[in-house]
């Protein structure tokens, strides 16, 4: 059972600035960067309830080890688990016109406490010398981490309550990010839009719709817990398991 603890000050209808003004950036080497925009969706508690409350949640289980485990939190695709809301249209096309790129329809991951995280990784199959993704943060803080790949951590800070953050240009290259597990929190609910320059079929460019609907083509190893690769045999999407859960290969930050 989910225990959510609204803030004090997001219950306006949910909104975003399409300027994106007060957005911040920090270099983490040449050409891979971070940008942040606290409270960017204002009226987030108002989005994280809908969303909370109209999203069919799926679980996933992946393949580490040699053994079939679960993974530790649920994802959530528009359209398809439930309708989102009018406002994660209007973030894509804010995103898309401040980077011009086009960027991809959102996917979701739900936190539901501190049990839940994603471990060290990045998403390999984005481009690694040019891609971005936008992580848009609503709910309670969670801890978000940065190190060089198998380094020590360089950066972290917090994120939640409509909070956005961009990891960009070379980033996924020479750097791994992971959300900890924590003694206790209140439930999380990130919400995914990327934009790759790899090509999902050897052409053209990639936005987040390839990614999920190539059958594993794109998005083969999105690597989560302990940052171990999934076999060739695991690498697909969507699949549905006979507890009717989705397959193991899934995004999620």
């Amino acid at each position: 059972m989910i225990t959510w603890q609204p803030s004090l000050l997001g219950h306006a209808q949910p909104s975003v600035d399409p300027l994106l003004v007060g957005i911040t950036r920090v270099s983490l080497a040449e050409n891979a960067w971070i940008d942040t925009l606290r409270g960017w969706v204002s009226g987030h508690d108002t989005l994280f309830e809908r969303l909370w409350r109209t999203t069919d949640w799926q679980s996933s289980r992946r393949v580490m080890y040699d053994r079939e485990i679960d993974v530790p939190r649920l994802f959530g695709k528009i359209g398809e688990d439930g309708p989102g809301d009018p406002i994660l249209e209007r973030i894509r096309d804010a995103l898309s016109s401040h980077y011009q790129r086009p960027f991809g329809a959102p996917y979701m991951a739900l936190y539901r406490d501190g049990r839940d995280s994603v471990a060290w990784h990045r998403d390999r199959e984005l481009s690694l010398d040019d891609s971005l993704t936008a992580l848009v943060s609503v709910g309670e803080p969670r801890g978000f981490q940065i190190r060089p790949v198998g380094g020590r951590i360089c950066n972290k800070f917090k994120v939640g309550w409509g909070d956005l953050v961009v990891l960009g240009g070379a980033t996924q290259a020479g750097f791994e990010h992971c959300i900890p597990k924590v003694a206790s929190a209140g439930p999380r609910i990130v919400i995914m839009y990327r934009w790759t320059a790899l090509p999902p079929r050897g052409q053209g460019t990639c936005q987040l719709e390839d990614v999920l609907d190539t059958g594993g083509e794109v998005c083969r190893a999105v690597v989560g817990e302990g940052d171990q690769p999934i076999p060739d045999e695991h690498r697909t999407w969507p699949t549905v398991n006979d507890r009717g859960q989705r397959g193991a290969n899934v995004v999620g930050t």
